[in-house]
């Protein structure tokens, strides 16, 4: 906002004095008094900084946008608490994409219609895949914490993330299993509503595991939003008594298909992806989920005072345990305004992040590339009593 001038301020009067005068009527010198009043106290404050953050909060899949959602908010909360940046409050902003491709560039769109000077989403990749184009195209950095398609993997536009390509998680995953498991034959449920992601993963699992000897048993493909029976495609992946199966479906449905797995009593070995990884998946699966195997990047079980620090953080705020998502958006929006902080120009936001490169994460350095790719471990996590705990050697 412009501050007014100080002859802008006040009706001007005659020079001379007289019963000719302008004289103004007192309600109205009132009003311009209050006015100006207003407009001076405004001159003061500087306007908020925004960042957008857009994931599912509705339908199948909401732990992962809530979880997200939390995380961000909590880390802008913090930042708030210490003066914001540069002096300026930071609101965050939400949009709800509902796990679907059209309201998700529309939720975009809202947000870059409110000037947001970042988008922290999406939190899935199909949705990533879709609103890319818009944020290159609009020039407003798009930040997915969870996000880890190939195909949006080495490119040169607006479109960054927290999670490595899936690719190396599930090659990770191929060979823990043939190597330290002895495992040779796996079968597998894959949405293919969610295609960018877990069609990624399933090529590199596969390409990966055939190589070290062992065989992808059959695929049982199922879209999510198409009402899935969950009885029947279990049995039809269970026919060909495989080792393990690997489920590549949201949190919901991967505990649906667990409980069948149990009702058939198959000693079948149950493995996920991170996308299920939530606390969603431990509260609905409950005992069907135990022994259940994931390869990740966050470890929950983790007694290092960073991630416990931030554990107590987000239990007093939320009043539940965080998950991936959560650590992920709240590592993602730290990052944002640690650049913010640095650099505070918009337009140099992406150049900004990837000069300073890295950065400190929960539980380890974190790299970004020139292309707004990340470098960070992963390992292999199991559920034990409702709880993810990191398997060790």
């Amino acid at each position: 906002m412009r501050c007014p001038e100080a002859k802008t301020m006040w009706p001007i009067l005659p020079r001379h004095a007289g019963d000719h005068a302008l004289r103004w009527p007192a309600p109205t010198i009132l009003c311009l008094a209050l006015l100006s009043v207003v407009l001076l106290a405004g001159c003061g404050k500087k306007e908020p900084l925004r960042l957008g953050y857009t994931g599912p909060l509705s339908g199948k899949g909401v732990g992962l946008g809530i979880g997200g959602r939390d995380g961000a908010l909590l880390a802008v909360e913090e930042v708030n608490r210490t003066g914001g940046i540069g002096g300026r409050r930071v609101e965050l902003l939400v949009e709800d994409d509902g796990q679907k491709r059209d309201q998700a560039v529309t939720a975009a769109r809202l947000l870059m219609d409110r000037e947001v000077v970042a988008i922290i989403g999406n939190m899935t990749s199909a949705m990533s895949v879709a609103t890319a184009p818009l944020a290159t195209e609009r020039q407003t950095l798009m930040f997915s914490p969870t996000s880890s398609t190939e195909e949006l993997t080495r490119q040169d536009d607006y479109f960054f993330r927290l999670h490595a390509p899936i690719g190396d998680y599930a090659r990770r995953l191929a060979d823990f299993l043939y190597h330290e498991r002895g495992v040779r034959a796996v079968a597998v449920i894959i949405d293919r509503g969610n295609d960018a992601y877990t069609g990624s993963f399933l090529a590199s699992f596969q390409t990966q595991f055939t190589a070290a000897g062992g065989t992808v048993t059959t695929t049982v493909d199922f879209v999510s939003a198409a009402a899935p029976q969950f009885h029947d495609l279990t049995r039809k992946a269970l026919r060909s008594r495989p080792q393990g199966l690997l489920l590549l479906a949201n949190a919901p449905d991967s505990a649906m298909f667990a409980q069948q797995v149990g009702k058939n009593g198959s000693p079948t070995l149950l493995l996920g992806s991170e996308w299920s990884a939530t606390p969603e998946l431990l509260t609905l699966g409950g005992k069907a989920v135990d022994g259940m195997i994931f390869m990740h990047g966050i470890d929950e079980s983790d007694p290092g005072p960073t991630w416990r620090a931030f554990g107590r953080a987000f239990y007093g705020r939320f009043g539940y345990r965080p998950g991936f998502a959560a650590a992920y958006a709240y590592e993602t929006t730290r990052i944002l305004l640690q650049a913010l902080a640095t650099d505070g120009e918009p337009r140099r936001l992406r150049a900004t992040i990837t000069a300073i490169g890295t950065f400190a994460g929960l539980q380890g350095a974190i790299r970004i590339d020139r292309f707004g790719d990340p470098e960070r471990g992963a390992f292999p996590l199991v559920v034990v009593n409702g709880q993810m705990q990191r398997l060790r050697k």
